[in-house]
Formats: C-alpha cells, structure tokens, sequence
C-alpha cells in the first residue's frame, strides 16, 4: 500500500453518484475510532452556488469541520473532519447547506506559525511565507524567527523546526489545549516550565524529533545549509494545519538535492505526518530519527502496516517521563540502526532508514507525562502507538443516501 493512502485519505464510496442531505461513515474494521480524520473532495459533494456544506450528528450537535483550497485557486477542495466511532458500527451525518456568511466559525485546534522579525527588533509577525535569507547564521541575534524556525501544535503537543543550517526539529510540550505557538519566547523564557508547558527536549547534534539526513557515500549526511529555503503555509484550520519547507541547492560530496518536506498535524493527536519529496541519486537513502541523549529504552516492532521506532525514559529537559515514537510505512522502511555517541557529525539518535519511493512518509508520536500522566509508563506508551497504527490503517466506508 502506497503511504499517501493510509488511513486518513483512503475512503470506500458507495451511492454518491446524487446530491444528498445525508450520508453515513460506517467502521469496519476491529479497531475504536477515536477522532479519525476524514476526508471527502470537493467532487463527492454537491451543493448550491455560494453555499458551503455543514455537518451535523444525529441529535443536531455541530461537528467541527474545515473547507480545504488545497490548489490555491479559490475554491474548497476537500472537507475535513473527525469523527469517533465503535468497531462496526456507523454513524448517519446531516449536511446542510448555508450562505458562506453564515458558515460557523469552530474553536482553533491546531497552528502553525513563523514569526519573522526583519527589522531584528523582538517584533514578530507571523507570516504565511518567507524565503530564508542566503546569508542566515544559526543562532545569530538579535532573533530574525520567534523560536529560530516555523512552530506547529494541536490541542496536545507542538513541535519547532530550526529554519537554518542545523534544520532540526523540537518539541514543546504542552500543559494547556490552547494554541500558544504564536506567543511563545515573547518575555519568557521557554527552556523552563511556564503555564503553558515548555521546550522539553535537548537535540544537540542528534536528528532530535524527526530531522532529516541522507547516507553518502557510506557516511551520514545531515539536512544543512542549502542555497533556498522557503517556508509556506498551505492550510491553518480548526481540525488541521498544513505547511511546507522546501529547501535547494543543498551540496553534498559534490551533488545538489532538492527536497519539500509537507508537515501536517490534526487536531485531537499527539503526532505530525512528514511528507517528503526528494531529488537526488538513487542509491542515496533517506535519514530520519530520534534523539537519545539521556540513556532512553528503545524497542521497535510491527503493528497494522507500520514499522514502529519508541524511546521512553526520563529524558525531557527536565528529567521527566517523555516518549517518543516514529512511525514508518512498511513500504517506505529499510531498517532501525544507532548513530555514534561521539564525533562531529550526527549522534545520539536513533535512526530509521527510509526506502526511496514516489514520496517518503512518516509520522513523529510524542507523549510527555505533564500532558499526561499515563505517559510515565513506558507500556502505556507501546499501546497508544499501535492504536495510533491501527486508527491510520483503518479505512472509512462513506455511503451516501439519495434524496
């Protein structure tokens, strides 16, 4: 099975070939639906002109939901939502059309922001697109980006990406439900623990939360200063938060790669999905990892298609409970190996080596025991990431009913 199409886009359709006020999501499979992502294009869907589809349960409750322009052209392409349902059963959703004016405005569950200071002046504004200066030093102030790169978050957990030669990625965990990238590092110090949580994780020269490198010739290659670099923000909605990082003119032992790394998070989970498009020599492999600073168990297995990397231990900056996870489709995976604990290029990690396809895909799991305390228990950790597996294997029957 190709990645793109586990679990969250891969829908069975039946009698949708009419417009309809109602349809139903029926659950198949042995596996709880808890908040699965659904979602239906534009195409399946037929409404009146200037009006936009809402949903709605049985007893008339609103169920969030968000319109999608994927293309950029000014039209919706795809509605997304999610929904929770039992091991076989099904549930019957209304649809109903209203003027655009009047389509409901849904509680924020997810983000994403780069806070940009051109002026370097501790004023940043957020930006749905900026090119990275060519002459951008790490960890130069005063700061040019909130944070040093692009923040991403849910209800749950946050992750940054450092937007500079190093191209690392962090996470911040969370303590509170509320979207908090766009204020974080603004009169605080985000190293210790605020009301909203904190930066709970020490990278180092590891792959930290999911970083990417590639194996040339023979040795490890980190993702580093490239000649372009952009940032763009595709979607930012209440259920899901799409961006991309397209980097080029990245020279390594002689040959230029082009890689888009497309991050998606969705509201209600404790994980981003990486999407990776990538140009370069075939027999080079692609690179992604865990960070292992602080002595953290390691154990892999297989679960509902996946390859499965998890680290638990206390290994936050502040010695508490964290668990983290790497989920790789079987079709995309190679294998599970250790960098070196010491010299100058990446160590400290465990790594996942991805087999090269059309696009690679992964998904980085995060479970810190402040946001939960479950978390602690390092066999709590190895059942939610094969729910985790199972909830993205599983496929959605949509069956329309005609009017």
């Amino acid at each position: 099975m190709k990645p793109e199409l586990l679990g969250i886009v891969f829908l069975i359709w039946a009698s949708c070939s009419a417009p309809s006020d109602t349809f139903t999501v029926s659950n198949t499979s042995d596996t709880d639906w808890d908040h699965k992502n659904i979602i239906i294009p534009s195409s399946k869907l037929s409404s009146e002109p200037g009006s936009l589809p809402v949903l709605s349960h049985y007893d008339g409750s609103l169920i969030p939901a968000q319109l999608d322009d994927i293309n950029g052209d000014g039209d919706w392409d795809e509605l997304i939502f999610q929904l929770s349902v039992a091991a076989g059963k099904s549930e019957t959703i209304s649809l109903k059309g209203v003027p655009k004016e009047s389509y409901p405005e849904f509680e924020a569950e997810t983000q994403v922001n780069l806070g940009y200071s051109p002026d370097r002046d501790d004023h940043f504004e957020s930006v749905r697109q900026n090119v990275r200066p060519a002459n951008h030093v790490a960890q130069s102030t005063p700061y040019l980006y909130q944070y040093e790169g692009p923040g991403w978050e849910n209800n749950l957990v946050a992750f940054r990406s450092y937007f500079d030669s190093r191209n690392g990625k962090d996470i911040f965990g969370k303590r509170t439900s509320e979207m908090v990238t766009h204020t974080i590092g603004i009169d605080e110090d985000y190293h210790s623990l605020q009301p909203w949580g904190m930066d709970i994780l020490k990278v180092g020269n590891s792959l930290g939360a999911g970083a990417l490198a590639i194996v040339k010739n023979g040795q490890l290659k980190r993702l580093a200063h490239t000649d372009h670099a952009e940032f763009r923000k595709i979607i930012e909605g209440p259920v899901r938060s799409v961006f991309e990082l397209k980097y080029s003119g990245w020279s390594v032992d002689g040959t230029d790669y082009e890689l888009t790394e497309k991050i998606t998070t969705w509201a209600n989970t404790r994980w981003y999905q990486s999407e990776i498009t990538f140009s370069g020599e075939t027999k080079d492999t692609l690179v992604t990892g865990i960070v292992n600073l602080k002595g953290a168990e390691v154990s892999d297995f297989n679960q509902s298609g996946f390859n499965i990397l998890m680290t638990h231990g206390a290994q936050t900056e502040i010695n508490d409970f964290l668990g983290m996870g790497l989920l790789i489709p079987t079709d995309n995976f190679i294998s599970f190996t250790k960098a070196p604990s010491t010299g100058s290029g990446i160590t400290h990690t465990e790594l996942a080596f991805l087999k090269r396809a059309d696009q690679y895909s992964f998904y980085f799991f995060v479970g810190w025991e402040k946001e939960s305390a479950e978390f602690s228990d390092a066999g709590f950790l190895k059942t939610q990431l094969i729910e985790t597996s199972k909830q993205l294997s599983t496929r959605p029957e949509i069956t329309f009913k005609k009017r």
